[in-house]
């Protein structure tokens, strides 16, 4: 199999940096294979990952050095439409890409503008829509979905451009496990009827078992490559590569350590379960433990009767009846799209809702502002880049506090 990304010391310094994001890196992918990059938060995969499309250097600027390949293009003689037609890229937040009115017109974008046929157009855009679960969203608002939606319309405007190759940053952050084990058999399927090429950076575990190879990512080099059996045996390298640990890997470790298993690590309960059975465990005795009651445990915090709300005509959470105490430690779990951050937001003031009140300790909602809510309840969204708005992280951090009215000395 040919290379499709050939990678040659390359290094590149963002605009105005004197330091190496990426540092002297030598890479090759061939031609349907499944590569996961993973590493800790900062050592330049997405910045590796923004070079293949040529947003590095064309768009961000920045000095690059060496030569990055992709399908026999050289990023740096062609533009980033040119690329584009080779290579699709799934940001790790997929509302930087995302900015059509409707669901459908997104997908249909990439297409359109390579001005492809409409008839195929249209096919296209239903295919992408059928490999993601999005039948029914045509003229939903992407602006009005859950982020775990936004995220399938990104990979679905993605699959609608067919590029050979797919570079897909944390593709399943934000998923429910159903949707997530969607994208894990999407991946397969393209590579295996389409000899797609994937370029993934991730750390799940149910992404890292699909590679052909990992590469482990650190201070912007490439130390080293392995198979997924080869990392998750090496408890070691399991450390240094800041991933996930599946629960059945951690628990034939600590047999490892007591001297009771010394075979292979099975990455699955189903691998796992007749192997179980032939590990020699001691019997135990286990001893009940009451923990001690947390005073404030019947104080009420929150509560929620009949509340009803969304966005515009379309109401997400119906009849919601929530009461929490302080000192409670809640999840909130469910699908994609099923109303978790429209019920949150609601909580804290951000949204009102439309029927029903909300009782924060006991002080009806409606009558109290943002500035009364937040010395109480916080709220930190699924996007941090929400969020942010200060020039520094001192001041990011700082600003709550002053507009609290804390002294200078307490800020």
């Amino acid at each position: 199999m040919r290379d499709v990304v050939k990678i040659e010391n390359l290094s590149y310094f963002y605009p105005y940096s004197e330091v190496a994001v990426l540092d002297h890196i030598n890479l090759s992918i061939k031609e349907g294979e499944i590569v996961v990059l993973t590493g800790p938060t900062g050592s330049g995969k997405t910045t590796l990952c923004l070079t293949l499309n040529g947003v590095i250097p064309h768009i961000l600027g920045g000095k690059l050095d060496g030569r990055v390949l992709v399908d026999g293009m050289d990023v740096l003689e062609h533009d980033v439409a040119e690329l584009s037609t080779k290579v699709g890229i799934v940001f790790q937040s997929p509302d930087v890409q995302l900015f059509s009115s409707s669901v459908i017109s997104e997908i249909a974008f990439g297409p359109e503008n390579l001005a492809i046929p409409r008839e195929e157009i249209r096919e296209r855009v239903s295919w992408a829509m059928e490999l993601t679960g999005l039948k029914g969203y045509e003229e939903r608002s992407p602006a009005k979905l859950s982020d775990g939606e936004k995220r399938k319309v990104a990979i679905a405007s993605i699959l609608a451009m067919r590029p050979k190759i797919i570079v897909l940053d944390e593709p399943t952050t934000g998923l429910d496990s159903i949707e997530a084990k969607r994208v894990i058999s999407l991946i397969e399927s393209l590579r295996n009827k389409y000899r797609t090429t994937f370029l993934i950076v991730e750390h799940r575990e149910h992404i890292l078992r699909l590679a052909d190879r990992i590469l482990l990512m650190v201070d912007g080099k490439i130390l080293g490559e392995c198979k997924p059996r080869d990392l998750f045996d090496d408890e070691k390298l399991m450390n240094s590569a800041y991933i996930r640990v599946p629960e059945v890997v951690k628990l034939f470790h600590l047999l490892r350590k007591e001297g009771v298993y010394r075979g292979r690590i099975p990455l699955t309960v189903e691998e796992a379960l007749p192997v179980i059975s032939r590990v020699p465990i001691a019997p135990s005795t286990v001893k009940s433990c009451n923990a001690p009651k947390d005073p404030r445990a019947n104080e009420e915090l929150i509560r929620m009767e009949g509340v009803s709300c969304g966005y515009g005509k379309q109401e997400v959470i119906k009849e919601v009846n929530v009461k929490i105490n302080k000192g409670e430690f809640l999840a909130l779990v469910g699908r994609n799209g099923a109303g978790k951050t429209t019920l949150a937001k609601c909580m804290v003031g951000l949204i009102k809702p439309s029927n029903g009140r909300i009782l924060l300790q006991g002080r009806d909602i409606r009558d109290m502002n943002i500035a009364d809510i937040s010395p109480i309840i916080s709220y930190i969204f699924q996007n941090p880049e929400r969020q942010f708005f200060s020039m520094s992280v001192e001041e990011e951090v700082s600003f709550g506090p002053r507009n609290l009215g804390l002294s200078e000395e307490e800020v």
